[in-house]
This record gives structure tokens, sequence and C-alpha cells, in this order.
């Protein structure tokens, strides 16, 4: 952490934040999981090859934002392994 007097840190703002962004990654996995049922419910009564050309298509935009999920639980553990302890260490010593 910085020396810096004047660094103002609001360790509750991170752990909200932390919060919103389990929510946030949580949501986007069930959104996920809720337009896999329903293109399999569409392809049941879609048989030609533009399903296959849009499925494949949607697919990839699923792969391209299924990262997004991952990468937000990576940071909410390192901001709870790693920030957190530091900055309430920081605060600890600045009281």
């Amino acid at each position: 952490m910085s020396n810096n007097p004047n660094v103002q840190i609001n360790i509750k703002a991170l752990v909200e934040f932390n919060k919103a962004l389990v929510a946030f990654s949580s949501k986007l996995n069930e959104s996920f999981s809720e337009m896999d049922q329903s293109l399999k419910r569409l392809g049941e009564n879609w048989k030609d090859e533009k399903y296959i050309e849009f499925k494949n298509e949607f697919s990839e935009h699923v792969k391209k934002l299924k990262p997004l999920s991952d990468d937000l639980k990576r940071y909410r553990d390192h901001s709870e392994k790693h920030w957190i302890p530091i900055i309430q260490k920081f605060l600890n010593t600045r009281a």
C-alpha cells in the first residue's frame, strides 16, 4: 500500500463490489443455461441448415462471453485473498 497519508480506502465498498461481481457472474451463468435450453427447444422445430448455422454462431458468442464469468470469480477470489487483507492491515496501522 502507498505511504501517502491522503490515501482513502473504503473496504466495505470493496466487499460490496465483490458481492456484486459474484451476483453478476451467477446471473451470467444462469443466463447461459437458460439460453442453452431455449436454443435446444428452438431446434426441436427448426429443422434446416440455417438452424445449425444460427446455433453455431450463437455458440461462438457464448464462448466469447463465458470467460468473463470465470474472470469475475478469479478477481473476487484474488481480492478477498490478497487485497482485502492488505487494505485491512493498512487501515489498522492508520488507526
